[in-house]
């Protein structure tokens, strides 16, 4: 909210994506609008403070920073996973949103980290990086972040993991990259549906009787 104007990026306002309405069958320029509003909020939200933080991979900051810069990066994937997979529909009686959300998120790191990740791998990452991290404002376990390895995630002592926060960010630059120019792709039904659903869940906007978690 700034000046009774509620932004959802910058230099967008909520009525600028309101404007668009856009659907799978809108055209291709107002796909356009809409990914630039989307990459806007997404630089501007995440990677530019992640930038400023890390302060241009200087060891020094990355280490004073390092909680701070990990908790933006699992916020960012947590965001990145519901728009690649969509929001969660509540419905009673069906898995709680918890267990989904972690399924989802180790799901995205092993298909788009997939040389980095394995099952194992994700659900400590999940379980001792995010959760610890982001819940409690520290690493579970003895699992520990670091910024000078040459891999972004390695197994130590006893089953914990070291997670690289330097590779980290440089790693989720060139996905989101790649999800922008599949973004951009007319025959990306699925992902392009997905996106619609979670834009539409940042800008409260719902179908009939539906109600998402995000």
């Amino acid at each position: 909210m700034f000046k009774n104007e509620i932004y959802i990026a910058d230099n967008y306002k909520l009525s600028d994506y309101l404007g668009i309405t856009l659907t799978m069958r809108s055209s291709e320029l107002e796909w356009e609008k809409a990914i630039n509003i989307f990459i806007a909020r997404m630089q501007g939200r995440y990677f530019d403070a992640i930038n400023k933080l890390s302060d241009n991979e200087n060891e020094i900051a990355m280490q004073k920073y390092g909680f701070s810069i990990i908790c933006i990066q699992c916020l960012l994937i947590d965001t990145l996973v519901k728009f690649r997979y969509g929001p969660t529909i509540s419905k009673r009686g069906t898995l709680s949103y918890n267990y989904e959300n972690k399924t989802k998120f180790t799901k995205f790191l092993k298909e788009v980290f997939y040389n980095d990740f394995n099952s194992k791998m994700a659900a400590r990452f999940y379980e001792d990086i995010r959760c610890g991290v982001m819940h409690f404002g520290t690493t579970k376990r003895n699992s520990r972040l670091t910024c000078d390895s040459n891999c972004l995630i390695s197994e130590i002592a006893d089953g914990n993991i070291s997670v690289d926060i330097n590779i980290l960010e440089k790693k989720l630059e060139q996905y989101f990259k790649k999800y922008i120019k599949e973004l951009q792709q007319e025959n990306q039904t699925k992902l392009r549906e997905n996106f619609i659903m979670a834009m539409n869940y940042i800008c409260n906007i719902y179908g009939k009787d539906e109600k998402w978690e995000i």
